[in-house]
């Protein structure tokens, strides 16, 4: 164990502060970011304070998605009760001393060591899920945390991603996952970060953005996420054409009217919505 009580807890006055506090606690740990785990720290007090903010007004239950070394998840757990989940045994230890070292903490703090996509079950989960999410596996974050009951999904995503999920009919970066999101949740982008938020850098900026849920999974979101599957592999043809090709029958007249010339990437959630309740 590392004696952590002059590095606790994660400062938050200055970026400065919080960098350093960050590169001596993987110095005492002797741990290198993998860039493999898109391991990128957050060291930007005014990010953490807007995760903070934005948990004010929910449930007192939090999941953390990858808890690092407890930048979010100290301050977090102040207040409310957490699961923090991280993949990398390395900082599993990091936050065992925090714990350790902030004995008050101890009932609202618990750490589960695992794959977060692979041994967490959310189905009855209805607090809040927070993460810095990992940008090699941020769509499938994403789509586990719509199947849960979370009624706040809070995420620090990739700009380029957190686009997408906003992003209109017939623009750049709509897409099946746009769907699917916006049938779940409402989702809103809040603020954008630059690299040096982060350590290390990464090569893009990032963006906070918060998906509120509108309706949980259900057979609709299956079918939505199967259909839109087929659709999407072909978003520049005709509509029409790919989509009674991914159904295996004729459309009827009223789609072919509304669709005309459209293109798959201009389908709008509610004629996905039509052709899955008529047709899946």
């Amino acid at each position: 164990m590392v004696n952590l009580e002059m590095n606790i807890p994660p400062p938050l006055y200055s970026k400065k502060s919080l960098r350093d506090w960050t590169l001596r606690i993987l110095q005492s740990y002797s741990i290198k970011p993998l860039k493999k785990l898109s391991q990128n720290f957050i060291i930007d007090p005014r990010l953490v304070k807007d995760i903070l903010n934005l948990i004010k007004d929910t449930t007192k239950q939090i999941i953390e998605v990858g808890a690092g070394i407890g930048t979010i998840t100290f301050h977090l757990s102040l207040y409310n009760y957490v699961i923090a989940i991280e993949y990398d045994k390395r900082l599993i230890e990091v936050l065992e001393d925090i714990i350790s070292s902030k004995k008050d903490l101890t009932a609202s703090l618990d750490i589960i060591n695992g794959d977060f996509l692979d041994t967490m079950q959310l189905e009855h989960f209805t607090g809040t899920i927070v993460s810095n999410v990992p940008y090699h596996i941020a769509s499938y974050v994403i789509i586990k945390t719509l199947q849960s009951l979370a009624k706040d999904i809070i995420l620090v995503l990739q700009k380029e991603l957190a686009l997408r999920l906003i992003a209109k009919p017939g623009k750049r970066d709509y897409g099946r996952l746009t769907i699917i999101v916006n049938y779940i949740a409402e989702p809103k982008l809040l603020k954008t970060y630059p690299p040096s938020s982060f350590y290390p850098s990464p090569e893009v900026y990032n963006a906070l953005i918060v998906l509120r849920r509108k309706r949980k999974w259900d057979e609709t979101a299956n079918k939505i996420e199967d259909l839109t599957r087929c659709l999407f592999s072909e978003k520049n043809k005709l509509a029409i054409r790919v989509i009674e090709k991914c159904l295996g029958k004729e459309a009827d007249r009223q789609l072919r009217e509304r669709l005309k010339k459209k293109r798959v990437r201009e389908l709008e959630l509610e004629e996905i919505l039509y052709m899955v309740q008529r047709y899946c």
